[in-house]
């Protein structure tokens, strides 16, 4: 599930702006002093909130904003202590990773955070921050496929099917296939995704791997994929426009079955590839046309388990 904003006129999803937002459940002192993301203190009702958020009295007691429901304080129709989100509104609690953290507060709502691990402090944490020590980054796009159908605001070309949390990519020979949503290229943009590898069709280039696009028709765009194009299996960061020009490659496992968490990251005009033990750089310029983000498959089959964009 994603929780849609407004950002540049597109309905968009978004956990965090580049500051922190309140809200994640905490261990209140005296226990402890919670995990919150910096900047943020745990509240004595469990709750991670900004200092001026909390209304204190005089006599240095405790609470929450002064207006605000006492028992439902996002007034999202589910009561504090049963909210998995107290300070975002989330009606749905939609929580794919079965953590205390709601995806609409999690700061890596695709993993459990049993410890918030977030050395920047910028409230992306642990495998979901890019960029971990350096900070300003945000969560803008958490989409796990928990729905029936293609999400909205997606825009699928080629055979997929969403089958129990999954994007299923079904492709036949020289088939090229995107799972795209519009999204502007910011200075700073990563595109993360969890992906299994049903088939590989035919003895050609096949691909597998999230996607930058800058010109949808024809879908050109950098690719971070899994390859194979008769030299052994490589992760590969792929330049799809004209013919396509390989940017860089490594050695990387790619089979039938191999599941692999893959990351596009780019900072300006600079890319790197990375399957978390190997990561490829490279650097291209492109013109963004109508810039997209998500998922491409090329004569290749598989299953994704959630994107998670990053800026």
């Amino acid at each position: 599930m994603w929780a849609p904003i407004s950002l540049l006129g597109l309905g968009l999803a978004a956990c965090y702006a580049p500051k922190p937002l309140a809200g994640a459940p905490c261990t209140p002192p005296p226990t402890g002093e919670g995990a919150c993301p910096s900047g943020q203190i745990c509240s004595p009702d469990g709750v991670c909130l900004s200092p001026g958020d909390l209304d204190m009295p005089p006599d240095g007691g405790g609470g929450v904003e002064a207006d605000a429901p006492s028992d439902d304080d996002d007034r999202d129709g589910v009561k504090n202590a049963a909210d998995n989100c107290p300070k975002v509104g989330n009606p749905d609690q939609a929580n794919d990773d079965g953590d205390a953290f709601g995806d609409s507060c999690d700061p890596c709502p695709p993993f459990p955070d049993g410890v918030v691990v977030d050395p920047d402090g910028d409230g992306v944490s642990g495998l979901c921050d890019p960029f971990p020590l350096t900070g300003g980054d945000h969560i803008a796009l958490f989409e796990s496929f928990r729905g029936p159908g293609l999400p909205a605001g997606w825009v699928a070309l080629g055979t997929w099917s969403f089958l129990a949390g999954n994007a299923v990519v079904t492709s036949a020979d020289g088939d090229q296939n995107f799972l795209t949503i519009p999204h502007p290229h910011l200075a700073k943009t990563s595109v993360l995704t969890q992906m299994t590898v049903d088939d590989l069709v035919g003895n050609g280039a096949r691909g597998l791997g999230p996607v930058q696009l800058y010109q949808p028709s024809p879908s050109r765009g950098i690719v971070c994929e899994l390859l194979r194009n008769g030299n052994g299996p490589k992760l590969t960061l792929f330049d799809t426009g004209d013919s396509g020009i390989t940017i860089g490659d490594a050695d990387a496992a790619f089979d039938i079955g191999t599941t692999v968490m893959l990351t596009n990251r780019r900072d300006g005009m600079a890319y790197e590839c990375s399957n978390g033990t190997a990561t490829v750089p490279g650097t291209t310029a492109y013109t963004t046309a109508s810039p997209s983000l998500g998922l491409r498959a090329k004569s290749a089959s598989g299953r994704f388990a959630w994107v998670l964009v990053v800026e």
